[in-house]
């Protein structure tokens, strides 16, 4: 995609988001990207006390779109003394491009200018906000072929890729199974889906997973970590049995939208998952 596919869409509080074309989808849609990058990343992992305990904090940005999740956990640690590694992935920097191009709309991007040139060309930068120094590195291409690469594992996850009806091969079985097994320390994620295929998926990929906060429309969004104790409101048992009733519960295991009922061998699985037992 080009800078040509996004447009600029008004929110009623004042925020701009981005908008496009191609996929018909809004990023950060109703509320705008700062309050909800804060709410749903920042906030939902709690990366300031995990920052606070160790002095550094390693993210992957999965969807970078218009970088607005990366940028907002930036500014939101900044007062905090210490090392931010940001990793972002995207098949396409168009969207920060865009966003670029019309930063007067976009707050986060305030003063971003020089560092934002550096990542889009050269794919890496260095940002230093007060006490915190945040080395981010950006991967062009498709994410399964960038997890074969030698990265630091995530403290973590922001997982931020078009909804899985739009861009279904990045909400694949596969994608977290993969995703699980690169976690080499405790990881947690956040996504804004909370759809019953994609958190089915979390869960027979080996994550523990948990209600979100909620944001805009979404009464609530997801969690996932490779500890139970790292989730505020784990998924209980009731779940399950939503899950085994639905008539869309099966994970996607291929580049197609699918709505299906969990098969009983997967059902089995999930019964059969730490997390409710």
């Amino acid at each position: 995609m080009s800078v040509d596919d996004y447009y600029l869409v008004q929110h009623e509080n004042g925020s701009s988001s981005v908008g496009c074309r191609q996929t018909g989808e809004v990023m950060h849609p109703i509320v705008g990207p700062e309050v909800e990058a804060r709410s749903l990343y920042v906030d939902g992992l709690k990366l300031r006390e995990r920052f606070g305990e160790c002095d550094s904090l390693c993210i992957w940005d999965i969807g970078m779109g218009a970088a607005a999740n990366a940028l907002t956990a930036a500014q939101a640690l900044r007062d905090l003394t210490g090392k931010l590694r940001i990793i972002s992935f995207d098949r396409t920097a168009s969207a920060l491009a865009f966003a670029r191009d019309h930063e007067a709309r976009f707050g986060y991007l305030k003063d971003c200018r020089q560092s934002l040139d550096a990542l889009l060309n050269e794919g890496r930068t260095t940002i230093e906000l007060d006490g915190l120094l945040v080395d981010w590195v950006f991967r062009e291409g498709e994410f399964l072929d960038e997890l074969a690469g030698d990265w630091p594992a995530p403290d973590a996850i922001f997982f931020d890729a078009w909804s899985p009806l739009k861009n279904p091969g990045m909400w694949t079985l596969q994608v977290f199974e993969q995703l699980h097994q690169r976690l080499g320390r405790p990881s947690s994620l956040a996504t804004y889906s909370r759809a019953t295929c994609v958190r089915a998926a979390l869960l027979l990929a080996g994550f523990y997973v948990g209600q979100g906060r909620g944001i805009g429309a979404k009464e609530e969004s997801t969690v996932a970590a490779t500890d139970l104790k790292l989730l505020e409101s784990p998924l209980s048992p009731t779940w399950l049995e939503r899950a085994a009733r639905s008539h869309s519960g099966r994970p996607l295991l291929e580049d197609l939208f699918v709505q299906e009922p969990l098969p009983s061998e997967m059902m089995e699985r999930l019964r059969n998952h730490p997390q409710f037992r």
